[in-house]
Order: C-alpha cells, then structure tokens, then sequence
C-alpha cells in the first residue's frame, strides 16, 4: 500500500470508470452515488473524483493538511457531465446547482463506520424535498460547504445520474454515497 501512496503522490495513476487505479500495488478507490425518487429503486452512478478531492485527500491523510470534519451532498440541475477540473468555486457555475428543495441547505453526509475498505452513509441517506414549482437534477456531488451556492470549500467528487430526474412539489429525492479503496496485492 506504502507504494501505491507514493505512487499516487507522484501522479502515477490511471481514471478509469470505477475510479482511480494506481499500477504499483493496483490500488483502485472509488466512489458511487446512488439516487432514488419517492422510495423507487436506487439507481446507481459512478462518480468522478475532481482533482481538488484528490488533493485534498492526500494533502489531509498524508501532508498533515487539515480534514474536513462534515461533508454535504448537492445536487445539480444543469444538463452537464463532470469534469475533473471542477472545484466548490466553481461548481455552481458549471452545474448549475439544483436549489428548489424545502431544506434550503446541502444535506449533510452522516457517515458510519468504514468498513472492508469502504464507508457510506447507508441508512442515513441524505434526503431533499423538492419544493413548488419541481424541477430538473442530473446528478449530485460531495462538498464540504452546507450552503447552497457556495464558493468556498473542496469538492470531492460528482457524478451525473444514468437518468434525468423530473421532479414535482412534494417529491424526495434520496442520495446515498459510497467510497471504497481496494488492492489486489
């Protein structure tokens, strides 16, 4: 695992769909979404860790950087694909953050346990009650600032939704999200 850190330090990683893999100790992290309307099934969806999750994340663990005591999960509702370049000052400007929902701040990611290699907030998942009017999310995304609109902040990590969600007044759009670290070796 030492290898695969420094590795990664280094920047010798590779994306690929289910996260990032480092060839040195074939040490894969990954992060999933999954959303869900009115207590319909859970759709999943692979997220992308920008690069300021993933130099927040290292810079925390192992630079003697500060962590972030309380992650928040947003939603979007711009018609857009995540990019690594995104940060929480920008995020709003290019996913068109979705605001049209009764709790008025992002919903906080309440964690349990990591456990084999992954934590999740499973059983706390953070919920969103769409207010008048409805309206359109294509994904969501980790954030460390609970307001709305914000540009302060690191974003960990976003993901567009396999299917657009059409909301109306009254609907709740549930979001749980995963992160795993895996190796082979």
């Amino acid at each position: 695992m030492h290898n695969a850190i420094r590795a990664a330090l280094r920047g010798v990683f590779n994306r690929n769909k289910s996260g990032l893999l480092v060839p040195v100790d074939n040490f894969n992290a990954k992060g999933l979404f999954e959303v869900s309307v009115n207590g319909g099934a859970p759709e999943p969806a692979h997220n992308l860790v920008t690069l300021e999750g993933r130099n927040h994340t290292l810079e925390a663990e192992l630079g003697g950087g500060a962590q972030v005591p309380t992650w928040y999960i947003a939603l979007f509702a711009g018609n857009v694909t995540p990019a690594a370049g995104w940060t929480a000052a920008n995020f709003d400007a290019n996913a068109t953050e979705f605001t049209n929902f009764d709790e008025g701040v992002r919903q906080e990611y309440d964690e349990g346990a990591a456990t084999a290699g992954a934590i999740d907030n499973d059983g706390n998942e953070a919920e969103f009650t769409v207010s008048a009017g409805g309206g359109t999310v294509y994904g969501a995304a980790l954030i460390s600032n609970s307001v709305v609109g914000a540009t302060t902040g690191t974003l960990f990590s976003a993901a567009r939704f396999a299917t657009v969600k059409n909301l109306d007044e009254g609907d709740v759009i549930r979001v749980k999200y995963t992160v795993s670290l895996t190796s082979s070796s």
